[in-house]
């Protein structure tokens, strides 16, 4: 028996160091991307790569200097198990307030992941939600930043609609998504004639719902595989409005790749809020048990 336990706590030793090496590369690899990215993006401006108008330069140039100004808080890898690296969370779920309607719930899976050794899987009934609000110190007044993350759906029947929200105003400890700028991916979408996917961009005020776009397409997979998104929102001084960007990293081409037009909304709200948070979440697209996984979601704000 003595034996027994002795390999156990030798195999458990070599996971957990396989663990953080994995990890301390993986950090590592993220920050050598992002100068990477202002890198590209100073090239993309000087040969006006993609730029046909004043205005797609002016944000552009404003894009930069957000950029270069940002850094990583941390990544959730929704570890059971406590974990003391540099920009990891620590501990599974310990810096998100978690915000449910009805009878969504929420599980870590060890056999499903990006980064090991685990991710969450969110589990969405019908008339349900449940969102994730990041509630770190350093990520509390985030009126510009970023958030990336990994989701993935159950399967192509169950997948539940991915949300994600940013300037919210909720306070810590009571989350809510009643007023933030917010994404939509929706699918199976009845217009009268046709059933479509779509995203919707907009954002919420006192709990109603006002789209500023909204394209019937979706850059994201529906089967039981990762998808990489990466958001982020900024100020462009130029005309006094938030500008909101999605990225879908293309692992073949091993590059991000934006996914539709920068949208814009000149009334630029929640700027005077107290609080700025930022989160992932998941909504039902009908009356079945829908989910999601995420994992490896990372926040990023600027110095």
């Amino acid at each position: 028996m003595i034996l027994i336990g002795k390999l156990i706590t030798s195999q458990e030793e070599s996971r957990s160091g396989y663990v953080m090496g994995y990890l301390d590369k993986l950090i590592e690899q993220k920050l050598e991307q992002h100068n990477q990215e202002i890198y590209e993006t100073e090239k993309k401006l000087a040969e006006y790569k993609g730029l046909i108008s004043e205005k797609q330069i002016k944000i552009e140039e404003s894009y930069l200097k957000l950029i270069k100004r940002l850094k990583l808080v941390g990544m959730e890898i929704f570890s059971p198990c406590k974990i003391r690296r540099q920009y990891i969370f620590p501990d599974v779920l310990d810096d998100w307030d978690l915000y449910t309607e009805g009878d969504a719930s929420w599980d870590i899976d060890p056999t499903f992941y990006v980064s090991p050794p685990s991710s969450i899987k969110l589990s969405i009934p019908e008339n349900s939600k449940l969102y994730l609000i990041c509630k770190h110190s350093d990520t509390l007044n985030i009126k510009e930043g970023r958030i990336v993350f990994n989701v993935a759906g159950i399967n192509r029947d169950n997948y539940a609609n991915i949300g994600i929200s940013f300037r919210n105003t909720s306070p810590v400890g009571s989350p809510s998504i009643d007023n933030t700028y917010f994404i939509l991916v929706q699918w199976d979408y009845y217009t009268g004639d046709t059933w479509i996917d779509r995203t919707l961009f907009g954002k919420v005020i006192n709990g109603t719902r006002n789209w500023l776009d909204i394209f019937n397409e979706v850059k994201v997979t529906r089967d039981k595989a990762w998808s990489k998104v990466r958001i982020t929102w900024w100020n462009d001084p130029n005309w006094n409005m938030i500008v909101i960007r999605w990225e879908t990293f293309d692992s073949e081409k091993n590059e991000w790749v934006q996914g539709f037009p920068d949208i814009t909304d000149p009334e630029n709200s929640f700027l005077d809020s107290d609080y700025a948070r930022v989160g992932v979440g998941a909504e039902p697209h009908g009356s079945a048990n829908y989910g999601l996984f995420y994992d490896d979601v990372e926040v990023w704000v600027p110095s």
